[in-house]
């Protein structure tokens, strides 16, 4: 694998193997990041974060500060690893929890963040489960934004988005990238 853009374009780094990491694709990444607003100075969170390039992608090209959450303690010290080698160890926390204790956890501590990617397992029902529990929490900015990558058949509707109001929809193959925020823009 390797970062696409920003400081670091072209790094490759480690990821463990296995069938549980599914990394987000280079096309998609990039994809993502031309969507969203520039990242400059942003706090961002990774949920899900499986191999992590998603978080890496956003320190790269200029975040403040990233928060990865990945229950597989294997993979986040990958994930540790790869933040050392490229000198973001003291601007980023990896957290070895579920997605859901991970909100709680942070939200404990007052944290926000201006731009939050999800990337659940597909078609499994987390999307649905992480929008509700997003939308109880106050982890997202004020004007934050959520995007959630998704499978084409796990569609996210008005209805499940809580408190969200849809706001984009990219589809790339069998995947979707869905933004999200708590008000119109």
């Amino acid at each position: 694998m390797r970062i696409t853009g920003g400081d670091m374009r072209g790094r490759r780094y480690h990821t463990p193997r296995g069938r549980s990491i599914r990394p987000t694709p280079e096309l998609v990444r990039e994809a993502l990041f031309n969507i969203l607003p520039p990242v400059t100075g942003s706090t961002f969170l990774d949920l899900f974060a499986g191999s992590g390039i998603v978080g890496m992608e956003a320190m790269s090209r200029g975040a403040a500060s990233a928060t990865f959450i990945e229950r597989d303690g294997r993979v986040a010290m990958a994930i540790r690893e790869n933040l050392l080698k490229c000198g973001w160890e003291q601007h980023c926390d990896v957290l070895v929890l579920s997605v859901e204790r991970g909100i709680h956890f942070i939200e404990a501590s007052s944290k926000t963040y201006e731009i939050v990617f999800c990337d659940p397992p597909y078609e499994h029902g987390w999307v649905i489960r992480t929008l509700q529990t997003l939308s109880e929490s106050s982890v997202i900015a004020e004007r934050g934004l959520l995007a959630v990558q998704h499978s084409v058949r796990e569609d996210i509707a008005e209805r499940d988005a809580g408190n969200f109001v849809l706001h984009d929809r990219h589809v790339y193959g069998d995947t979707i990238i869905t933004i999200l925020g708590r008000e119109n823009l």
